[in-house]
C-alpha cells in the first residue's frame, strides 16, 4: 500500500486516486498521512496562494490544515472525500490568516505566483505562466479562487459549494462571472500589450 501511494508523488492530482485504497485505514496513521501532505501540498500551497497572495501565509494555511486535519481525522467518515474535506480546511485557515493580518495591519503584498520547483505538470505550467497569474491577481478574491479549485484544484462543483459553504448555483453562478471576468481582462491585457508594441487595434464591424 505504501508503495502505490509513493509511485503516486509525481502527480498532483494523481494521489487522489492512488491514496483513495488507503485513505479507509488512514484514521490517526502519521506514515501515511505524511505521504498525503507531500503529495497534495504543492496543489494545496497555490489554493492559499490565490486567496492570501503571500508566499509565508500559503505555507502557513496549508501546514495548519493538515494539522487540524489529522487531529481531527476520526471525524471525516467518509475517507474517500479527503481531497475536498483537506481543501475546505485549507480555504478556511487561508481566510483566516489574511483576517489576522489584517486586524494587525500586516497586509500581505501580492506577488509572482511561484514557479521553480511547483510547476511538473501541464497544468501547474499553464496555471504558473506570468499572464495567467498577472490576470488572477486582477480578479476579486472570489473570483481568483474559485477558478484555482475549479482549474487547477480539480475539484466539482459540489465539492467548489462545499469548500466555499456556498450552495451549487451560487457556485455556478459565481464560476460563471469569474470566467467572464477573466476573458475580459486577458482581452484589454492582450490589446494593451499590442498598443504598447505599436500594434494596431481594430475596432469590431
Amino acid at each position: 500500500m505504501k508503495s502505490e501511494l509513493i509511485e503516486g508523488q509525481a502527480s498532483p492530482v494523481g494521489w487522489r486516486e492512488r491514496g483513495v485504497r488507503a485513505l479507509a485505514s488512514l484514521d490517526r496513521n502519521l506514515e501515511l498521512f505524511e505521504i498525503l501532505f507531500r503529495q497534495s501540498y504543492r496543489k494545496l500551497y497555490l489554493i492559499a496562494f490565490s486567496i492570501t497572495g503571500d508566499r509565508e501565509l500559503s505555507e502557513d494555511a496549508v501546514q495548519q490544515a493538515f494539522a487540524q486535519a489529522y487531529v481531527k481525522m476520526n471525524q471525516l467518515r467518509d475517507k474517500s472525500k479527503f481531497s475536498a474535506w483537506v481543501t475546505t480546511i485549507t480555504v478556511n485557515q487561508a481566510k483566516d490568516l489574511v483576517k489576522s493580518a489584517r486586524r494587525h495591519k500586516v497586509i500581505p503584498i501580492a506577488d509572482d505566483m511561484p514557479r521553480a520547483g511547483i510547476a511538473d505538470s501541464w497544468e501547474q505550467a499553464f496555471l504558473l505562466k506570468d499572464e495567467v497569474a498577472h490576470v488572477l491577481k486582477a480578479l476579486s478574491e472570489d473570483e481568483a479562487q474559485i477558478l484555482v479549485l475549479r482549474y487547477y484544484a480539480d475539484l466539482t462543483m459540489e465539492e467548489i459549494a462545499s469548500a466555499l459553504n456556498i450552495n451549487r448555483s451560487t457556485a455556478y453562478a459565481r464560476l460563471r462571472r469569474a470566467k467572464a471576468h477573466f476573458r475580459r481582462t486577458l482581452t484589454i491585457r492582450d490589446e494593451s500589450d499590442a498598443v504598447g508594441l505599436g500594434g494596431e487595434i481594430n475596432e469590431p464591424g
